[in-house]
């Protein structure tokens, strides 16, 4: 049996050459991941990947006195998925499970490490590899066989993670037990605060629907619009179809942030009131534009979702706005459809 220290001794120079690879690895891991989770984006603040840095990987093979390194270090590619919030964590594993194979003896969840009355390090770990069509993909090449590590957390659980990893995972300090009941009381708090964080997000979902509810009562209109205003009055206006809300709960949320550039954009093109945005709906070119991208979509009125009437109601009033504020979409061809007025047929 060979000794410790010559196996870490053997794996540092064999894993320095290996470096430039696991780099290219690191990157093919991180894109698929966010394939992955694509339809989780609006929930998710960050995801990155690395490959373990040459001294992190030998020092974690030398304290743990691995003796088959290669297989037993699992996080040579690391990747981490930054939610916003603590509730998000669970659906985003659940995801990340069902795509790709997890080795269940090696992952941990170390928020089950804490008990009633303990706090401290919180996420979930993942060891998981390539399965089903990407395993077979040439595309995947690079990660073909090989086990990498997922960490998903949220951010306040990240920085605890990344204060407490460097002040005292990392110093090597023997802190005295008053000192580490302060880490554990910050770690209570920064939970406290996730949790007052969580309150807030159902105040908003709160606020969307008192709007809804006030301007299907003809009131509010003059107020200035916001975001929940917005939301609220697109709901009230048009019931039935796709809100931003029902997309988020559905899965498949619009894009993360664009709320608030179409109120700015509406801003722009002088709709700053409820009323005003309700008028340009039922103008005709509105309303001519809406079937028209209704039938080039092949989609009923009430298929349309709350985002592509606000694009149209920002075209129809002002393109180069439009232009502007939503350049990604500007070339869509239904929505050029929608914008192009009809040839007035000659009189004879």
């Amino acid at each position: 049996m060979p000794r410790k220290i010559d196996s870490a001794h053997v794996f540092f120079r064999q894993y320095a050459a290996r470096l430039p690879n696991l780099h290219d690895s690191a990157k093919q891991a991180q894109s698929i991941v966010e394939s992955v989770l694509a339809n989780h984006r609006g929930n998710i603040h960050l995801i990155t990947a690395r490959p373990k840095s040459l001294e992190s990987a030998f020092w974690k093979v030398v304290r743990k006195s691995y003796t088959r390194p290669d297989e037993q270090l699992t996080d040579k590619i690391g990747v981490r998925v930054i939610a916003y919030y603590e509730s998000d964590v669970d659906p985003i594993v659940k995801t990340l499970a069902s795509e790709f194979e997890i080795d269940t003896k090696r992952s941990t969840d170390k928020r089950e490490a804490l008990d009633l009355r303990s706090f401290g390090y919180r996420s979930v770990h993942l060891i998981a590899r390539l399965t089903g069509f990407r395993a077979a993909s040439q595309d995947y090449a690079a990660m073909r066989g090989q086990w990498f590590e997922i960490q998903v957390r949220s951010i306040l659980e990240h920085a605890w993670a990344e204060i407490e990893h460097e002040i005292v995972y990392k110093s090597g300090t023997t802190y005295p037990k008053e000192l580490l009941r302060r880490f554990a009381a910050i770690a209570g708090t920064l939970e406290l605060i996730e949790k007052e964080f969580l309150d807030l997000r159902k105040e908003r979902a709160q606020l969307i629907e008192n709007y809804r509810e006030r301007y299907e009562r003809g009131m509010d209109g003059r107020e200035r619009l916001d975001t929940a205003r917005l939301l609220g009055l697109l709901e009230s206006e048009w019931p039935r179809n796709l809100s931003w809300r029902r997309a988020e709960t559905s899965g498949k949320p619009f894009p993360a942030k664009l709320e608030e550039r179409c109120v700015i954009a509406l801003s722009k093109a002088g709709i700053t009131q409820a009323n005003k945005l309700s008028r340009i709906f039922r103008a005709r070119p509105f309303q001519r534009a809406l079937r028209s991208f209704a039938s080039a979509e092949v989609l009923s009125r009430e298929n349309i979702s709350h985002l592509a009437i606000v694009l149209l109601a920002v075209a129809t009033r002002d393109r180069k706005i439009f232009r502007d504020y939503f350049p990604s979409m500007a070339d869509s061809a239904s929505i050029s459809s929608a914008l192009t007025r009809p040839k007035k047929k000659r009189q004879h």
